[in-house]
């Protein structure tokens, strides 16, 4: 825990803390920073490796604003930090210190990786579980514990599992390995619901949308993303039994949001045709749906910006924001809604769009029908 590297090693012959942080997406490029126990230039023990790899792998973390209501101080703390504060205790206080390999943590552009020496000292079912503790090393977690550092016992893991899930991400993963006995926990903060595939889906189901229970939509969002699901995907993507799964499943089957085919193992789930753009679409709108197009789609979303950054907006902006969206295509209010991330469409329409439209600066697709259940709008081109 304390002492020096080289006191350490005569103990443990193999003892070796390794962080290794690579920020850049060229293969070619070897590490950005790297902090081991035996450069030298620090004590090497475990105490100030964890301080040192904590500074590093929390660095770029974006941390919400939140007032401590005792001391009206800004707290520099979010679940996130909290859960990878957890995943290096974790795989300090669970390292087999005897065994041939050391303890090796890494800070990638999209991943976080903790690896130690030894495996689980109980099923990992039972481990996810909560509240089942059976550390390596007690005094090592007896003193962290005193710090105040670290959940408390036997929730460590499960907080790291609950905080990933309550994001949306991809699901923790571990592995364990034998000669040598190694476990990695692979951390990766990848969104299984990207914002663009939810406006898809809002956007094809409408006030249907809303109804959707959060797994569900993941359910959803999933098979859009890959074109089809089974309930084994799902399994890992939501650590939820073969049986939850398969409920909602036949439920969105049952709602004609999913069709069901195959069977057996082989069964698999696609995407209704209320995800499909219908004849009825086409007719009165050449251009096809919006997301279909989805270059375009993302452009739109990025001018938008600022109006779905900020509740309330200069009036001016946001007619700016409006007349460069529909200067690309005629947008009904609906799709300019969803852009904008604005509830109200009426209150859409009678503020923004009715005074452009009114001041030459929007051109209605059906000017002889204002009131069109297909109107939209598109920019007035200047001469």
């Amino acid at each position: 825990m304390f002492g020096k590297e080289h006191t350490i090693t005569e103990h443990f012959p193999h003892y070796f803390l390794d962080y290794r942080e690579k920020l850049s997406a060229e293969p070619e490029d070897r590490w950005s920073n790297r902090i081991t126990s035996q450069d030298g230039t620090w004590s090497g023990n475990l105490f100030e490796f964890y301080f040192k790899v904590i500074e590093r792998i929390t660095s770029e973390l974006d941390v919400p604003f939140h007032l401590d209501p005792e001391t009206l101080m800004r707290k520099a703390d979010s679940p996130v930090r909290k859960a990878l504060r957890e995943a290096v205790l974790n795989t300090i206080i669970h390292a087999n210190y005897y065994g041939s390999v050391g303890v090796v943590i890494e800070k990638e552009k999209n991943n976080f990786v903790f690896s130690n020496p030894g495996v689980f000292r109980m099923p990992l079912d039972k481990a996810l579980e909560g509240g089942n503790s059976d550390p390596r090393n007690p005094t090592i977690f007896k003193i962290f514990s005193q710090l105040g550092l670290g959940e408390r016992s036997g929730y460590g893991l499960e907080s790291i599992y609950m905080t990933w899930k309550s994001k949306h991400w991809k699901r923790p993963s571990i592995r364990e390995e034998v000669q040598p006995e190694r476990t990695t926990l692979t951390l990766e903060p990848v969104s299984l619901m990207p914002e663009h595939i939810i406006k898809k889906i809002q956007y094809h189901l409408q006030e249907k949308f809303h109804l959707l229970t959060p797994d569900q939509l993941l359910v959803l969002a999933t098979a859009y993303d890959e074109g089809k699901v089974s309930n084994k995907r799902l399994q890992n993507v939501t650590g939820k039994s073969p049986k939850i799964i398969g409920d909602e499943l036949s439920l969105l089957v049952s709602e004609e949001l999913l069709i069901q085919k195959g069977a057996g193992r082989g069964t698999v789930y696609e995407l209704s045709d209320k995800f499909q753009i219908s004849n009825n679409d086409n007719s009165d709108n050449d251009e096809g749906k919006l997301d279909n197009d989805e270059a375009l789609y993302d452009k739109l979303l990025a001018i938008a910006s600022p109006a779905r950054d900020k509740s309330r907006l200069n009036p001016e902006k946001m007619k700016a924001i409006i007349l460069e969206l529909c200067q690309y295509r005629f947008l009904t209010i609906t799709e300019l809604s969803d852009l904008l991330d604005r509830k109200s469409r009426n209150g859409l329409r009678v503020s923004y769009i009715k005074p452009l439209v009114q001041d030459g600066k929007l051109a209605l697709r059906y000017p002889e029908t204002p009131s069109h259940v297909h109107q939209a709008y598109k920019t007035v081109s200047k001469q």
